[in-house]
Order: structure tokens, then C-alpha cells, then sequence
């Protein structure tokens, strides 16, 4: 039995009243079930509107050895029990401590490994790379994450109870120490980074990983008594939820069409994210793809989140008028790359000095890094960054190949600027970039200009 705190109830009569709700809804169960299953419940313990609400069909059907129509039944049964509010607010709240610390020791390698056991959808990893200890393809790995938080999570959070971050944790290093092919192997990452990895390694901020996402999305497709309680999370259909997990699947491989439909069926979704003012690297871990397909799905994107602008506005119109501003930048051979600076001399009123330069390159260099940057050294390598930039695959101030640099990789652009430019812009809107604030007239100059009838 659990105890409930007396304060929260108004009256004798309200307490009797909510017990009396409790047995009246477990007295269903051999109407509803039958009684040889009610019985069968019974004789394992499970005699109370939580323990019932518990059960997960590899609960009933491989542990209880129970046929599919009886968890079809319960599975039902579990439904109306959420939907009519009998666990009320005060309930899930007073369980919710408890209940999570008798989660964390069911967790371990003996069980992952006994849940995969029991999937028909894993046997062939299990007898096959997983015993070989062979690299798992993407959409293998997700589909051990999802039988795996099915199994611990899903009962859980429609009861609506939450899953930790120790929890989650605990989870992903249960599943690297079963199976160490699964361990991410970079040193700047822990093990189990890839299922679950709290604030991305830093000490605040966006949780990544394949279990914080599952959790994240399922928690959006809870009943709606229970989705009151969660507003910051966006309201996922089944749909909505399948695409998502689809695109997760799906590798920079995948066939570009397929990827574009699954990305238009899921914007919404994206745009609750950016309405939460989720970060760059959560969105970049969660669809990659953005990055594939030489950023064709960043444009596709703004389409969508401006459908009504002006598309003919470009850069570029402009670029005569920029010319004739006061800052000259001969050295530069790129029009496009003189042209952005001088605009951005003019609006913030300075030009290539300062005061402090601690990237050690000289003085108009580090004045352009806020958007462009050249190669330093012959061998020098692209590497992901926080701050979104143009790289320029050639020695300063002259013209070469460009590179959209975001925190994940690198998209190429060819020898345009205006088009690697345009990307640039597009991107910090469609993955929520913080403008740098050297950088932030220049952008809202552009990005008005480009979404002037919007």
C-alpha cells in the first residue's frame, strides 16, 4: 500500500470518495479482462490502480505468458483509467519520488540484455553483430533504444511520471556495458554519449542522446491529462512521432526524396523546438540532415517557416550600392566578401581595428571571422563550431571554395559566396544560431532586406 499526504485532501469525505474511485476501478477488472486474467493479476500483485497501469505488453505477454487479445484489453483498460483522471495531479506527484527510485534498480546489463532476448525485432542483431561485437548501423541502434524504452519508459510516462537524468543515464551505461560495441568511441564524449549524454557535456543546457529523445517525443504523445501538466512539450501525433523516429533512421545515404517528405511531415514538430528556443546542437543531433544533400533541406526549410516572402530579394541586387560605401578592402578579391564588410563597417560604426585580437590574425581578418575566415596553413582542417561561419578553403582575402561551418560539420557551397552566404543566414534561423553580437545588425539588416513583404 502507499501512503497519500492527508493535507491535500479538504475532507474525510474527499478521501473516502478518492478510495473509494480507486477499488471501484480495480473491481472492473474481471468484467473487463475476465477472471481468469484478473485472477492471474492478482496472484502476481497486482492489485492497485498503479501497479495495473505498470504493465507493458513484455509484462503481460512474455513475463505473465499471457495471449495478445488479454493485453489488448489492458492495454485499453489502461487508457480509460488515465483519460478519467482517477490518479489525480496530487497522486502522480506523491508516487512520482517513489516510484522512480523502484526504476533505477530493475535497470542493468542482465536486464537489457534479457528484454532484447525476449524482441523478435532484436534476435538477429543478438545472433548476429551484437555477438560479433560489430558496428551497428543507425537505424539498428534506434531500434534497440526504442524495444528497450518501450519496455522500461513507456507505462511510465503515461502515467505521467518522469523519466530523470539519472535514470536515463543509468540506462545508456547499462547498455554499453552489455554490449561495448555500442560504446561511442571518441575521447571527447563518454561512453554511452550516443544514448544519452546530460547537457551535451557542458553544465547547462539541452540533454542529446537516442533515449532523450524517445522520451522527449513519447512524453508529446502522453493522454491529455497528463500532457496539461508537460506545456513546454510540443503535442506529437503517432504520425508526427513515427516520422521522426523514421528520420532518425535515416543516414545522409538515404534517398533524398523519402527524406524531404518525412522532413515536410515533421516541421511542425521542428518549429515547437524553436519556439522552446531548443539549441543548435540538439536540432543538428536530432536531424542531421540539414546537413546532407549540400544544405538543400536548410532552404527547403525557411520556405516553410517564411512562406510568404519576397524569394527574389537576394544579396547580391545590392551589392553595386554596398560598393560605394566609404571602406575601400582592395585587398579583397571577392565582391561579395567586400561588399558584406563594408555594410558591416557602416553599421557598427568601425572598421578592421581593434583593440584586442585574441585569434592572433591580423586586424581585417579578424574583422571578417565574425563571417568569413581563410585557411591559416596548407594543412590546416574544417572543424565543427558553435559560431556558424564562411570558410574559405584558400589563403586570406582571395577566392577559393566555400563552407558553411556549422557545429556538426561542414556543408559545401562551391565557388559562390552569395550562395554560401544565403546559407549561412538561412541556417542561423532554421537551427535557432545565437547571432554573435559583432555579427547581429549585419544579420538583422539581411535578414530584414531578404523577408521584407513576410
Amino acid at each position: 500500500m502507499f501512503c497519500y499526504p492527508f493535507a491535500r485532501f479538504n475532507s474525510q469525505k474527499c478521501f473516502h470518495s478518492f478510495w473509494f474511485s480507486i477499488l471501484s476501478s480495480m473491481e472492473r477488472l474481471p468484467q473487463e479482462l475476465g477472471q481468469e486474467v484478473a485472477a492471474q493479476l492478482a496472484d502476481n500483485d497486482i492489485t492497485t490502480v498503479h501497479t495495473f497501469l505498470m504493465l507493458s505488453q513484455e509484462m503481460v505477454m512474455s513475463t505473465l505468458q499471457m495471449k495478445l487479445g488479454s493485453w489488448l484489453r489492458i492495454q485499453r483498460l489502461q487508457q480509460e483509467f488515465r483519460e478519467s483522471g482517477i490518479l489525480s495531479e496530487t497522486t502522480s506527484a506523491s508516487l512520482n519520488n517513489s516510484d522512480q527510485n523502484l526504476l533505477d534498480p530493475s535497470i542493468d546489463k542482465d536486464a537489457v540484455i534479457k528484454v532484447l532476448e525476449s524482441s523478435s525485432e532484436c534476435q538477429k542483431l543478438l545472433r548476429g553483430k551484437l555477438a560479433e561485437g560489430a558496428t551497428l548501423l543507425k537505424k539498428e541502434k534506434h531500434k534497440i533504444n526504442r524495444t528497450l524504452c518501450d519496455h522500461f519508459f513507456a507505462n511510465e510516462i503515461n502515467a505521467g511520471r518522469s523519466i530523470t537524468s539519472a535514470t536515463k543515464r543509468k540506462l545508456a551505461q547499462s547498455i554499453i556495458t552489455a554490449f561495448d560495441c555500442l560504446a561511442c568511441n571518441s575521447e571527447e564524449k563518454p561512453a554511452e554519449a550516443e544514448f544519452f549524454w546530460e547537457h551535451n557535456g557542458q553544465t547547462t543546457g539541452e540533454h542529446t542522446g537516442f533515449i532523450h529523445f524517445w522520451v522527449r517525443n513519447k512524453q508529446a504523445q502522453a493522454p491529455p491529462t497528463v500532457r496539461k501538466k508537460r506545456k513546454s512539450f510540443v503535442n506529437l501525433s503517432r504520425e508526427v512521432s513515427e516520422a521522426v523516429d523514421e528520420l532518425m533512421e535515416l543516414d545522409e545515404t538515404a534517398d533524398f526524396t523519402t527524406v524531404e517528405q518525412l522532413m515536410e511531415s515533421t516541421f511542425h514538430y521542428r518549429d515547437g523546438l524553436r519556439n522552446r528556443k531548443v539549441q543548435c546542437n540538439e536540432l543538428l543531433t536530432q536531424f542531421p540532415h540539414f546537413i546532407f544533400y549540400e544544405g538543400q533541406l536548410i532552404h527547403y526549410e525557411f520556405e516553410m517557416m517564411f512562406p510568404d516572402k519576397e524569394a527574389t530579394r537576394l544579396f547580391s541586387t545590392i551589392v553595386p550600392l554596398c560598393l560605394v560605401l566609404n571602406q575601400f578592402y582592395d585587398e579583397i578579391a571577392s565582391v561579395g566578401v567586400k561588399a558584406l564588410l563594408k555594410i558591416m563597417a557602416e553599421l557598427t560604426h568601425q572598421g578592421n581595428v581593434r583593440k584586442s585580437n585574441p585569434s592572433n590574425l591580423p586586424p581585417l581578418e579578424d574583422f571578417a571571422s565574425v563571417f568569413v575566415r581563410w585557411k591559416q596553413d596548407p594543412e590546416d582542417e574544417m572543424e565543427g563550431s558553435e559560431v556558424p561561419f564562411i570558410f574559405c578553403d584558400t589563403v586570406a582575402f582571395a577566392e577559393g571554395a566555400y563552407f558553411v561551418v556549422l557545429e556538426k560539420g561542414a556543408i559545401a557551397c562551391g565557388t559562390d559566396f552569395f550562395i554560401a552566404l544565403d546559407l549561412l543566414l538561412k541556417a542561423m534561423k532554421v537551427l535557432n544560431i545565437s547571432v554573435p553580437s559583432k555579427a547581429k545588425k549585419t544579420v538583422d539588416f539581411f535578414l530584414c532586406f531578404c523577408l521584407q513583404n513576410s
